[in-house]
């Protein structure tokens, strides 16, 4: 997901990866696959399978722990701030890294692979610096991304430059 805005002095992009649950929908989502795996489990010991007992709970386990990686994942995000001298971007979720580029050095490589097998890379390039942005991001919000950053004002470079 993408939102931009344009203010008088500078540029905000802020890139989000799409999220189809939130954490508490996750919690509801483990809850109700939680009850009928330990139901069954609990019927089966009652009979003497007592031994699913524990892989009934590893499995509920390893589901939560997984979900809350993968939630935990959906909540990255990367500011990029344009103005007039300094590209700066930030990345992260609660402690965000921070990185500034000169603009005057600066600009956009947008790299599709042959057939268009995989999705485009976007890196911002200076002297110094190689940052690549907007991983998490699908086809449609990184040509989104492409064409806002071109509308910021800074210079867009494709290796394949006879393609559209």
């Amino acid at each position: 997901m993408i939102t931009s805005k344009q203010c008088s002095n500078h540029w905000r992009i802020v890139l989000r990866p799409n999220r189809s649950a939130s954490w508490a929908q996750s919690k509801i989502f483990i809850g109700v696959l939680a009850v009928p795996v330990l139901a069954i489990a609990l019927a089966w010991s009652l009979v003497g399978g007592w031994i699913i007992l524990p892989f009934a709970g590893l499995e509920i386990s390893l589901l939560a722990f997984l979900m809350f990686k993968v939630n935990h994942q959906t909540y990255l995000e990367q500011i990029i701030v344009i103005n007039r001298d300094i590209v700066s971007i930030e990345t992260g979720f609660r402690q965000k890294n921070k990185r500034c580029l000169s603009r005057n050095t600066c600009y956009v490589l947008y790299s599709e692979t042959e057939n268009d097998w995989q999705l485009p890379v976007i890196r911002i390039i200076s002297d110094e610096v190689e940052i690549t942005v907007g991983q998490f991001l699908n086809l449609t919000d990184r040509q989104l991304l492409k064409n806002e950053l071109q509308r910021a004002g800074l210079i867009i470079c494709r290796p394949h430059w006879w393609r559209d």
